[in-house]
């Protein structure tokens, strides 16, 4: 009995692991109404409008992006720069592990957090 409880203990832990793993790489949405979605999110580039003009960004150079801030939308790079001006985008399309692709309005979302591609 005891070897079939810690078999199951076991058998749990490396599915947290194998889990976590997954949600470690892929790229998030956090909604506005505090739900998170997991998947790859498909975007080329992102044009950002600053004051000195516009900068385009690769998603491969986003560590995250906050929409909707006071003084703008903030671009968060994963050299530790950082862009605040606003994103024109309308739509995020996000594919989920299982194929599908959501589309979501900027106003639905809060950040979008990316993986290191």
């Amino acid at each position: 009995m005891g070897s079939t409880r810690l078999a199951g203990i076991c058998a749990a832990s490396v599915l947290v692991v194998l889990t976590a793993g997954h949600s470690a790489r892929a790229d998030t949405l956090l909604l506005e109404n505090g739900d998170h979605v997991r998947g790859d999110v498909q975007l080329a580039d992102l044009a950002v409008t600053t004051p000195d003009g516009v900068v385009r960004v690769s998603p491969e150079e986003i560590w995250q992006v906050s929409l909707g801030r006071i003084h703008g939308d903030v671009v968060t790079l994963h050299n530790a720069g950082e862009l605040t001006g606003h994103i024109e985008e309308a739509t995020y399309s996000i594919r989920l592990r299982s194929g599908q692709t959501l589309v979501f309005g900027r106003n639905d979302l809060a950040r979008i957090v990316f993986h290191r591609r």
